[in-house]
């Protein structure tokens, strides 16, 4: 991952100066960030939403994103071209890119690799961008990583990234502010009942409802 790490650290010195110009990003629940490996698992409403949790957490060590495979996901000759530049990108920032809900063994072996070198995975639990930013339905891929690899779940809470590039816009706002709410981490178990898919459906219920709640903290805190 070194290779990576240099290009993500390059970029966020080379673009973090002109992203903090155009958007204010508040955090609030920053000390409830694990010192070692974590699954922050955050709702998403917009296209900036990984670089508003890197502005907020600001780690040391880079936060690697489980990402779609867009090229796999653009119907035109002209939206593949894009979506190959995009993936090449991801991979290159050490970003995780897999098929939709459905992780590969390829995928997770550089998942285990992010948790076992004690890092962030950022997760987003929808599997896509919210139409109207409200929270969706979670998919189980955050859970079951978590169980899988005994790695403690972050809540995470974005509030105002919708306003800045909802879906449907070309481009985004360029200015606006980010409220971002981090939860306690939610230590993984399994049950012992030997059912690991009902262990991971319960825990990604139990994730979306603590975002719920940090939701209305948020709304309660104003602008």
């Amino acid at each position: 991952m070194e290779t990576s790490d240099f290009v993500y650290k390059t970029l966020l010195r080379t673009l973090g100066p002109i992203f903090g110009s155009l958007y204010d990003v508040k955090t609030y629940g920053k000390e409830n960030l694990p010192d070692g490996r974590a699954v922050l698992v955050a709702n998403h409403t917009s296209y900036l939403d990984p670089f508003f949790m890197i502005a907020g957490i600001n780690s040391k060590k880079p936060i690697h994103f489980c990402t779609l495979d867009f090229y796999k996901y653009s119907s035109s000759r002209f939206g593949k071209v894009q979506a190959s530049i995009v993936n090449f990108l991801l991979g290159l920032t050490g970003q995780i890119v897999f098929d939709g809900g459905k992780i590969n063994k390829a995928a997770f072996r550089k998942i285990k690799m992010v948790l076992e070198d004690e890092r962030y995975l950022g997760v987003f639990a929808e599997g896509k961008r919210s139409h109207n930013g409200k929270l969706n339905e979670f998919k189980d891929g955050a859970s079951y990583i978590a169980l899988k690899t005994q790695s403690p779940l972050v809540p995470i809470w974005l509030n105002g990234s919708y306003e800045i590039w909802k879906r449907g816009d070309y481009f985004p706002k360029l200015d606006g502010r980010v409220e971002m709410i981090i939860g306690n981490p939610i230590v993984t178990n399994s049950s012992g009942n030997g059912n690991l898919r009902k262990d991971v459906a319960d825990l990604s219920d139990f994730v979306r409802q603590e975002i719920l709640k940090l939701s209305t903290l948020s709304i309660k805190s104003g602008p």
